[in-house]
């Protein structure tokens, strides 16, 4: 059994400026510190773009986008309310079994969830998730790890730049620039995606698929073993690894080029 019916999001979001007044004295002013106090209006969800993907053939597809241009009547009334947006999103990760994002769970589910809890919806129970900055911290050293350099850098499609003002503009309103940033917003997604299918090998504190046959197991039937990233059942012995908690097997995947270890014995306490 691998991940075929199993559903992997790439999710990604855009949010707009603070606006922020506060009392100048002179012109040597500099900012520092801002306090919350001299905040006039807050960020909200400008727009949002998610695919899904196919793992194992490192492909993702069906690729949409929600902003406040699909409330027009909301949107005319206020383009700052964001709740409109903020449902699709929830409803979106509501059907996912694993989420991947750049920057994923301190910039894109942390603002949802704020922006949630403002609007006093629903509580969405969050799968695992896979954060391709994390990632890169831990397990390379790259002169940046922005999405922009990591995919230039590996030779992969990076996203698309923004002319001067866009963001800006679409934040105060203006609809034509709001299409531009949609735009952006969906290059952003196959750009991360394929820096996702890049560096999937490396990342080895990704969420083990085999946990999708877990319902199976608990019933008694037998499964077979997938790879641990992409649940591809195309693997090969690669050896053992003695470990504190008993002997692994050690499989790689052709499919992807990971390793995934499955217990074969289980450590014996010294007597």
């Amino acid at each position: 059994m691998g991940t075929k019916n199993k559903k992997v999001l790439y999710l990604d979001i855009e949010s707009s400026r603070l606006w922020v007044t506060m009392p100048v004295y002179d012109l040597k002013f500099t900012a520092g510190y801002i306090s919350p106090k001299y905040v006039t209006k807050d960020w909200y969800i400008t727009a949002a773009a998610w695919g899904w993907l196919d793992v194992q053939n490192k492909k993702i597809k069906n690729i949409k986008t929600v902003s406040g241009l699909d409330f027009p009547l909301a949107y005319a009334k206020d383009h700052r309310n964001d709740q409109g947006v903020v449902k699709a999103l929830l409803d979106i990760i509501g059907q996912a079994d694993l989420i991947v994002g750049h920057n994923l769970d301190s910039f894109d589910l942390a603002k949802i969830n704020y922006r949630a809890a403002f609007h006093k919806l629903p509580i969405v129970d969050l799968p695992p998730t896979v954060d391709t900055l994390k990632a890169a911290r831990r397990y390379m050293k790259a002169t940046s790890n922005s999405l922009y350099y990591l995919t230039k850098e590996f030779g992969l499609e990076t996203k698309i730049q923004l002319p001067p003002g866009v963001m800006h503009e679409a934040d105060e309103g203006c609809a034509k620039s709001l299409k531009k940033l949609i735009a952006y917003n969906r290059g952003d997604i196959k750009a991360g995606a394929d820096l996702y299918f890049e560096i999937l090998p490396r990342i080895k504190n990704h969420p083990n698929l085999n946990i999708f046959n877990t319902e199976k197991r608990l019933l008694g039937k037998k499964t077979d073993i997938i790879c641990g990233n992409c649940g591809s059942s195309d693997i090969t012995k690669a050896g053992i690894r003695p470990t504190l908690t008993g002997i692994k097997q050690k499989y790689s995947c052709k499919c992807c080029g990971s390793i995934t270890l499955a217990t074969i014995t289980k450590s014996i306490k010294a007597t």
